[in-house]
């Protein structure tokens, strides 16, 4: 099978205001040239993501969200870019899953196991961190790890499953966003705005220009 550089993109914003799935209708697009490495992305997909350990330590999992599925990886994305990290996507496919959920009649979707009370006060709780915490001061942004990433480790360690305060929240704290970026600058590095509930042709074209595409 011919291999192509794939781009995540997005095409599809949700109105409901009680649901956080902005952006969820993910997309592949294929790129028509091979980059000569990786190209950097709009956005980020949990089902595949690698990275350094460091990444953990600063932008930790939230144990506080359950049921959370959509919402799950604006949130994570929101907060390591303000952190000062950036996603790429490979130059290369390096794999591939069925995408398709509707050939998996029991996945997560599907389970009656799944709290539909708290999945819905998980993701007010995202689409209000989103839509209306106040933007923290910017500085330049730069991918580095902390020196005293012993010292993050340790305090991520006794804190992860503390219940959280609403300070845990604050841009700066374990669960909020970072102080790299402010809430603006994400918005305008993905072309997503989510007061308006909106996209630009950032987002749609995943950061690529309209005519790399193949599809």
């Amino acid at each position: 099978h011919e291999q192509k550089t794939l781009v995540l993109c997005t095409g599809h914003v949700v109105s409901t205001s009680s649901c956080i799935q902005l952006v969820h209708c993910f997309a592949c697009r294929s790129l028509l040239q091979h980059p000569a490495k990786p190209v950097p992305s709009c956005f980020w997909a949990a089902g595949f993501s690698f990275s350094p350990a460091a990444w953990l330590l600063e932008v930790p999992y939230c144990p506080h969200l359950p049921h959370l599925f959509f919402g799950e990886e604006m949130y994570m994305l929101a907060r390591m870019v303000t952190h000062g990290w950036q996603v790429y996507a490979p130059n290369q496919p390096v794999m591939f899953h069925q995408w398709e959920r509707s050939a998996r009649s029991n996945s997560y979707q599907t389970c009656i196991q799944v709290d539909m009370k708290a999945r819905a006060a998980s993701q007010a709780k995202v689409l209000k961190m989103l839509q209306e915490q106040e933007p923290s001061r910017g500085i330049s942004c730069v991918m580095q790890i902390n020196d005293n990433s012993a010292a993050a480790s340790a305090t991520t360690k006794t804190h992860l499953y503390c219940a959280p305060t609403a300070a845990d929240w604050a841009p700066g704290a374990l669960w909020g966003l970072g102080r790299v970026k402010t809430l603006q600058q994400f918005q305008d590095d993905c072309g997503v705005n989510f007061i308006a509930r909106s996209l630009t042709s950032k987002a749609v074209n995943g950061g690529q220009p309209a005519e790399s595409f193949a599809t």
